[in-house]
């Protein structure tokens, strides 16, 4: 009985780990898809032939 007891006990500490760790990789994974989109259309929205010769990126 003691063998599935701390059985219970390991499985529920290993899925609670689980979900920590999933619910953090979504997290991360939703703020940097934001970051990503915000920062695709700041670019979509800039006109690189108004930017001066000096403004401009390396080719």
């Amino acid at each position: 009985m003691l063998e599935i007891i701390a059985l219970h006990s390991y499985v529920s500490t290993g899925l609670a780990a689980l979900v920590k760790l999933v619910t953090l990789v979504l997290r991360f994974t939703k703020e940097n898809v934001s970051f990503v989109s915000r920062a695709l259309l700041h670019v979509h929205s800039t006109d690189l032939r108004s930017l001066t010769p000096d403004d401009r990126p390396p080719s």
